[in-house]
């Protein structure tokens, strides 16, 4: 008998922290649809939220690839410049 309420506690323990953690994971995909694109309504559906992070993500590492060339482009013009002053002064 002992043993049994033993047992129904655990599984009850359980399914209140998987509760805890499905409410947790709803809240952060929440948060994470929020902050894709804070003028649209919080989407619920997570399979969207993430693709639309996927979209995000494949963005930004396109923008950072070109932040990156340009980058090299300054230093190379700003490094040209320097020498074209320094032989002409």
């Amino acid at each position: 008998m002992l043993n049994s309420v033993c047992n129904a506690k655990r599984i009850h323990d359980l399914l209140s922290m998987f509760t805890v953690l499905n409410i947790i994971m709803c809240r952060s995909f929440a948060e994470l649809s929020k902050a894709l694109d804070p003028r649209k309504d919080v989407k619920t559906d997570k399979t969207s939220i993430v693709a639309d992070a996927i979209r995000v993500v494949t963005q930004l590492r396109a923008e950072n690839g070109q932040l990156k060339q340009l980058n090299k482009f300054l230093e190379v013009t700003a490094s040209r410049l320097a020498r074209f002053v320094l032989t002409h002064a």
